[in-house]
């Protein structure tokens, strides 16, 4: 699902009612006021990195082709948006396929976590992403993986 339209619908096995309550909840979250300044953040630093490109994604995304799917609701720069809020978490190496801008991905690293690193394979590098860094990268042609840290919270009594 590309929108945040409140019509969840999946075909087959995929759709249940866990996912629509999941993907309403997910919604809510992503209108918040914190997420909203936190995609501004982003924004604003893309468009100051790199403005032609920033320029051609608004153009794109505000063509009558992409807005019944709703794929720049969120932010008019970036396609969509990733959180991960598992402890001990990572990502197994990926690459995005469907990059039909010829794009720039945006990753902020945002947790409760004590150290991130960012794995380019064909690179051979891995980087430390701490809380508050922000990577550009071009997905389609980086395959990337993640490998999180997480600091041991107090138990409570």
């Amino acid at each position: 699902m590309l929108s945040g339209q409140d019509s969840a619908c999946m075909p087959g096995p995929y759709f249940n009612l866990k996912f629509v309550k999941n993907y309403r909840e997910m919604i809510k979250f992503l209108r918040s006021k914190h997420v909203t300044a936190l995609r501004e953040y982003c924004n604003t630093c893309f468009f100051e990195c790199f403005p032609e490109h920033a320029s051609h994604y608004m153009e794109i995304g505000s063509s009558d082709h992409y807005h019944p799917h709703g794929a720049f609701l969120w932010a008019p720069a970036f396609p969509s948006i990733a959180i991960n809020q598992e402890g001990q978490a990572y990502s197994l190496p990926h690459r995005d396929r469907r990059d039909y801008l010829q794009g720039l991905a945006g990753v902020f690293s945002y947790g409760d976590y004590t150290q991130l690193q960012i794995s380019f394979t064909e690179a051979k590098v891995s980087i430390d992403f701490p809380p508050g860094a922000l990577c550009f990268f071009p997905p389609m042609c980086c395959t990337t993986s993640t490998l999180q840290y997480w600091r041991e919270r107090p138990v409570d009594p």
